[in-house]
């Protein structure tokens, strides 16, 4: 989304303002690589008098200009703005993130393209760019990892930088480390390499964009994320990010490395595991690792540790009682009493968790033993359990009508051919929840509804587009049945948040032979006219060739998307597909 424009002193703020005057103690520093351009302390980007050479051969003296940036809210919702300068290089546009850019010429030297620094505003002001505002911070996902500010190495963490100072899947240079070899990664071609020590690098490319831009993207090397488990802070998870059009990937570096250099294998089976050599969960050259199920590596823990040792923690006693609530003995754990007791392991955790009364006549207590259990606890917990389990589900239509009754989740389930009860109790736990295609609710089940008629069926009426009365029905669910659209659709026509709803027009309250809907269509005609608006097609030396009714009609033309010309049209300087465009008034 466009920000307004906003005002300081009677003077557009200095990211907005394309006035040549500077402002107080405002100084400019040419942009490496891009000699005709300069960037102030202030965030402004200005194009230098210089004399260009076209492609008809004529020479052009282009003079002193400040360039208007692209300034923008990521969403609705967000509060952050990105704003950003283009620049033109033999033909090809960059977008440079103005604040990095700033902190870099005037505050510190610092990788413009590692997203993982952040370049923060001091007063929390999106728009004031100033060199002295700036500060540096490092990305919620590094800081969470406890990263430290990042140094030319790269970025490191504080515990580990001093246990392994020369970990390589830490180094972000991109000179080579001795005997290290590179591979394209399956499905990245020609975007993102994967060396046989762990490291990711982006291959250096010409990014081309639906609106006719290219960007060049430099090659780097990716800063990987280490995450300690929650449970075990010993056990590391290392992966990247990876991007492929639209969609994000994690990938396991070690399960990357496994599979790319050493012998592919299904990296979406997670009864595999890849195990290091060495135990160092920081070293993932390639002949370090190991591929195994997770029954074997359980052996090997159970015969290294011991079960016991294994498993302490998660067994739990368990105490027997008879069918009178006097305590009989104790087992070590449920495994040890089904033992015992030659009663199956399901059956007595049953018992325990409630959903049976008694394990082959007896009951079953975890926690501290007692002489005598109350018996009476037990079987109201036994009732409960099946209130919850057995409760009548609704299987009902689109527009709301009740089709049949089931006893309980698990006869909709079998009636339904469904292989688990998930999918309708998820929908019932839901307002207007759906699965198999219908909507599904408990007998008891009611839901808030403010209105004063609320559980009164209103009388809708139907009317053609010329706005003739067509048919009425007693409520919304039966004319949502009877034209096979939702119900919603016809209940926001009725209450005029929507113009129609399958080309009718929609209405409660008393029936009326024709209704007056000329407001509706003036307003329509009115909505088409700003929708479609004619651009005009121009040479790149403002010779004006073809007009189009609209946007849309000149991107399907040239199969580009319509933002290019659109970003175009507002900036006359600016091509898009090797043409300059213009709105027609």
């Amino acid at each position: 989304m466009k920000i307004r424009q906003q005002k300081k002193n009677g003077r557009l703020i200095p990211v907005m303002d394309t006035d040549l005057a500077d402002f107080p103690k405002e100084r400019w520093k040419g942009i490496p690589d891009f000699e005709n351009y300069q960037l102030s302390n202030y965030g402004r980007v200005k194009s230098v008098r210089r004399f260009v050479e076209m492609k008809n051969g004529k020479t052009v003296l282009k003079s002193e200009r400040v360039l208007k940036l692209r300034i923008m809210r990521i969403s609705n919702l967000s509060k952050t703005i990105l704003i950003q300068m283009i620049l033109v290089k033999d033909g090809v546009y960059y977008s440079f993130s103005v604040i990095r850019m700033v902190y870099a010429l005037f505050v510190a030297p610092i990788d413009i393209y590692d997203l993982s620094i952040v370049v923060k505003k001091k007063d929390n002001d999106p728009l004031n760019c100033h060199f002295r505002n700036l500060r540096l911070q490092l990305s919620i996902k590094a800081t969470k990892d406890g990263f430290d500010i990042p140094d030319k190495k790269g970025i490191v963490n504080k515990k580990l930088r001093a246990e392994y100072p020369n970990v390589p899947i830490m180094n972000t240079e991109l000179g080579n480390l001795p005997g290290e070899k590179w591979k394209y990664i399956p499905g990245f071609e020609d975007k993102n390499q994967l060396s046989n020590y762990g490291r990711v690098k982006n291959v250096a490319r010409n990014v081309h964009y639906s609106n006719g831009r290219i960007v060049s993207m430099p090659e780097r090397i990716h800063s990987l994320r280490i995450t300690p488990m929650p449970r075990n802070p010993n056990e590391i998870i290392i992966t990247v990010l990876l991007l492929n059009g639209n969609s994000a990937h994690v990938y396991s570096i070690p399960r990357l490395v496994y599979n790319v250099f050493v012998t592919p294998f299904d990296m979406n089976d997670l009864s595999l595991v890849i195990t290091k050599k060495d135990t160092d969960n920081l070293n993932c050259y390639y002949k370090n690792l190991r591929l195994q199920t997770i029954s074997n590596l359980r052996t090997e823990t159970y015969a290294a540790k011991g079960v016991e040792n294994v498993l302490r923690g998660v067994i739990k006693p368990v105490h027997q009682y008879d069918k009178d609530g006097v305590f009989l003995c104790s087992h070590p754990s449920v495994a040890k009493a089904s033992i015992a007791t030659k009663i199956g392991v399901v059956q007595i955790k049953s018992a325990i968790h409630g959903k049976r009364l008694q394990g082959k006549k007896y009951y079953w207590v975890f926690g501290d033993p007692k002489h005598r259990i109350d018996l009476l606890y037990y079987r109201e917990k036994k009732q409960q359990y099946l209130l919850n389990v057995q409760r009548q589900v609704q299987k009902l239509s689109s527009g709301g009508k009740v089709l049949e009754t089931y006893p309980s989740i698990t006869n909709a389930t079998q009636a339904m051919g469904f292989k688990s009860n998930n999918s309708i109790k998820q929908a019932c736990a839901k307002k207007n929840g759906t699965s198999g295609g219908y909507r599904w609710r408990f007998v008891e089940q009611q839901y808030r509804n403010k209105r004063k008629d609320a559980g009164k069926p209103k009388k809708v009426h139907q009317y053609t587009l010329e706005g003739k009365y067509v048919n009425s029905y007693p409520s919304v669910a039966d004319a949502a049945e009877s034209v096979h659209i939702v119900a919603s659709a016809i209940t926001k026509a009725a209450r005029l948040k929507y113009n129609t709803a399958n080309d009718f027009y929609w209405r409660f309250g008393d029936l009326q032979d024709t209704i007056d809907v000329s407001a509706f269509k003036d307003k329509s005609e009115k909505s088409k006219y700003f929708r479609k608006k004619p651009v005009q097609k121009f040479t790149l030396n403002g010779r004006p060739l073809k007009i189009y009714e609209s946007m849309a009609m000149a991107a399907n033309e040239l199969k580009i998307g319509s933002s290019g010309i659109s970003f175009a049209c507002k900036n006359f300087n600016t091509a898009c597909k090797g043409f300059r465009w213009r709105f027609v008034e």
